[in-house]
């Protein structure tokens, strides 16, 4: 039976349509990913196909890079027309080239990763072959939905010491490297005249293992290496300096360097007595850290005072102990476009580069290097960044809070660097 004309015209036209259809789709070929571009990508005649030769770097390198280089060919330069994958992980890119493309590390891992390259006015997904992608960061510490992690601290065996606040209010000392959790300190009461165990602003351990610390009030405090929290705990009584000590860090004589609130660093000599420099007036020091002879601190304008927000280091004299001349090592609003997050802490690595936190939601830790601060593993690390401190091996410890409620968003990140931390004089 041959076939009517009107069947012979619809036959021709479903052809037709079918042919144009298929010219006017992208032949993107991967279950695990979705570009966006399939029903806007004209298939062009001679259209390139885009290969990945390499990525870059590799081996030991590649183990705590924060940027992957892949190399190719027929790339389409522009990050708008580009798309990168790894697996089904889409990761922030960079920059792109003809032949290169600047990625950030993706936050998944493995031994077998593929990376993926889709580019806008291409005809096809480039597979890379299967690489290695290490775990960089993990969380510490078993933590409850009623619990807040206001500091915590690591002595020179790697223990942590956490104070949670909340239904537990207790000092919890979590054993290296099981992690075994037990109650240091116990039934807190800052009713003990004149002091029981205040809510910590800032813990540090020193060379004896016990915990000295400060509390938003006059005092820099002390508990003993034994757990006992006892009625004569006070370090130096910092009242008559008018300030409410916040932050603190060790020097290399151990003598104790002290910022806080009302203006002025406090140097508290390990042969007593103390004595005030009258630096940062009107200032909030947010952080303190001694490296290479300086102490460095965050300073924030208190309001109605003018001043820049940023980092400054004073030089530490070798003789008595006076600190020089503040010198602003950067000004954040202007390093970060006027950012409105908060910069919270910093510290240094081995071989001197200053990492500094803060509540960027996608770069909450960075590295200040060639005048510029250089994100560290992009949204991988959760933001906000409160605290941070090195555990004696390659691992940058941080505190991530969230929100200011008990229990919400309250947690302890272990991040691989690659390298130590700088002497840190409390516990060597």
């Amino acid at each position: 039976m041959k076939p009517s004309s009107i069947q012979l015209y619809i036959f021709l036209f479903m052809t037709v349509l079918l042919l144009l259809s298929c010219e006017n789709l992208a032949p993107f070929q991967d279950n695990e990913v979705i570009t966006g571009w399939e029903y806007v990508q004209d298939k062009t005649d001679g259209a390139d196909t885009v290969k990945i030769t390499d990525i870059q770097p590799q081996g030991a390198a590649a183990e705590t890079a924060s940027v992957l280089t892949i190399y190719g060919e027929n790339f389409q330069p522009g990050v708008e027309n580009v798309r990168v994958f790894f697996n089904s992980t889409e990761v922030t890119v960079i920059s792109a080239g003809e032949t290169e493309i600047e990625v950030y590390r993706p936050k998944i891992s493995g031994d077998s990763v593929i990376a993926k390259v889709a580019c806008h006015d291409r005809i096809n997904v480039a597979h890379s072959e299967p690489i290695a992608i290490a775990q960089v960061v993990s969380s510490f510490g078993n933590f409850v939905s009623a619990e807040q992690i206001k500091d915590f601290t690591i002595d020179a065996n790697s223990n942590i010491y956490a104070f949670l606040a909340g239904d537990v209010n207790s000092l919890i000392k979590f054993e290296y490297p099981s992690q075994s959790r037990s109650i240091w300190i116990g039934e807190l009461d800052a009713g003990q005249p004149p002091y029981g165990f205040y809510t910590p602003i800032e813990l540090k351990v020193d060379v004896a293992g016990d915990i000295a610390y400060t509390a938003n009030i006059e005092v820099l405090l002390r508990c003993g290496a034994d757990g006992s929290h006892y009625l004569n705990n006070r370090v130096d009584m910092l009242g008559a300096n008018t300030i409410v000590a916040r932050e603190f860090d060790y020097a290399f004589n151990d003598d104790i360097y002290v910022g806080g609130i009302n203006s002025g660093i406090i140097r508290v000599p390990q042969s007593g007595g103390v004595k005030k420099f009258d630096l940062y007036p009107g200032f909030t020091i947010k952080a303190l850290r001694v490296y290479d002879g300086f102490v460095y601190v965050i300073a924030k304008p208190q309001a109605g005072t003018t001043g820049t927000y940023g980092v400054y280091k004073n030089e530490i004299n070798p003789t008595d102990g006076s600190l020089g001349a503040s010198t602003m090592v950067f000004d954040w609003k202007s390093i970060r476009n006027a950012s409105t997050y908060e910069l919270n802490d910093l510290t240094f690595s081995a071989s001197g580069v200053m990492f500094v936190a803060s509540g960027d939601a996608h770069s909450p830790l960075m590295k200040y290097e060639n005048d510029a601060l250089v994100p560290v593993y992009f949204d991988i690390i959760p933001s906000p960044i409160n605290e941070m401190e090195w555990g004696t091996g390659n691992y940058l410890y941080v505190l991530t809070k969230t929100s200011a409620s008990f229990g919400s968003g309250n947690k302890i990140y272990k991040v691989n660097l690659g390298e130590p931390g700088a002497p840190y004089f409390g516990r060597e």
